[in-house]
């Protein structure tokens, strides 16, 4: 499976929902279905997103931890933006783009924040195209890239040198996790 064209597509699907005032408040992993479809003699992967349960829920509420942006939990007063619906959707996906390079879950902030950190700093470390994306989506909310910046982003819009070496396959988790125990608007200025 090619992620570059899969997560470009999962980004514009998002942008959409965006665009039209939905919020899914709670992308991850089994909330994204795979479709395929023969393209000729190639097989094309694209990601049809479902479970619209927590759609447009007030900030704080809904969402799976793992996948919740750490302002939820954490309001910073250091932080001058409010936490707002499209930036923790955001937020989801560079979880989704970690778990898909990784083949792991990143610590949960709301359990584990330092080690959170850490983990967001050594993969900004690691000094190639996804990882810079996977931070720009991670990051704190003034800092965060828009879906538009996303779509912009190098590792999606490689070089055909590039393509070759860009292009990762499919394979599953190492390791599951058990949740269990789990129990504002940015369409004008976003852009998405």
């Amino acid at each position: 499976m090619q992620w570059i064209h899969f997560f470009r597509c999962l980004l514009k699907a998002v942008s959409f929902l965006h665009r039209n005032g939905i919020y899914h408040r709670d992308l991850k992993p089994d909330n994204i279905m795979v479709e395929v479809k023969q393209d000729g003699g190639n097989m094309k992967y694209s990601p049809v997103i479902i479970d619209f349960g927590f759609v447009n829920t007030p900030v704080g509420h809904g969402g799976t931890p793992g996948f919740v942006a750490p302002e939820v939990f954490n309001a910073n007063p250091a932080i001058k933006a409010t936490p707002t619906m499209g930036m923790m959707d955001i937020f989801a996906l560079g979880c989704i783009l970690y778990q898909i390079k990784h083949k792991d879950w990143l610590p949960r902030f709301d359990r584990k924040p330092d080690e959170f950190k850490k983990e967001v700093n050594k993969v900004r470390l690691a000094n190639d195209e996804m990882s810079s994306l996977i931070t720009g989506l991670l990051e704190d909310i003034p800092y965060r890239l828009s879906i538009k910046k996303a779509l912009d982003h190098p590792w999606l819009n490689p070089s055909s040198k590039e393509s070759d070496a860009a292009l990762l396959f499919f394979s599953p988790h190492k390791n599951r996790v058990d949740h269990s125990d789990d129990g504002s608007d940015d369409r004008p200025n976003e852009q998405d």
